[in-house]
């Protein structure tokens, strides 16, 4: 996990009580459902339905549109369950998307992640 220390820490981040792990995925496109789809294997059918359902949160909003580009920085939870004044998020932080693309086309996308879900207040 070293070669994710030279990536910064972000405000907010240390809410999240699991420890998040490091993942590179590799995607045809930085949108964020396919973004989502690659970084959690959630089948993308499901990640449209969160959309469509409000439950996809970027940077602390409802997402309205599944083809918002992911940004470095961006802060995107999935919510699994709702309970008065917290949510219960899966997360994940873009720490980096790498120009260029690969051989096959893909765009490089650095991710800290955690998969498994804790609470976060609702603001």
């Amino acid at each position: 996990d070293e070669v994710f220390q030279k990536y910064k820490h972000y405000e907010g981040d240390e809410i999240a009580t699991p420890e998040p792990t490091h993942r590179v995925i590799y995607v045809s496109s930085t949108r964020v459902d396919a973004v989502l789809t690659k970084a959690f294997g959630i089948a993308r059918a499901k990640i449209e339905e969160k959309l469509i359902t409000q439950n996809c949160l970027v940077n602390g909003k409802h997402l309205k549109k599944k083809s918002y580009q992911a940004k470095v920085g961006d802060c995107i939870d999935l919510i699994k369950e709702k309970a008065g004044s917290h949510n219960t998020v899966q997360r994940i932080r873009v720490l980096d998307i790498v120009g260029g693309k690969s051989r096959s086309g893909n765009t490089k996308v650095i991710l800290r992640l955690w998969k498994k879900a804790f609470p976060v207040e609702i603001s």
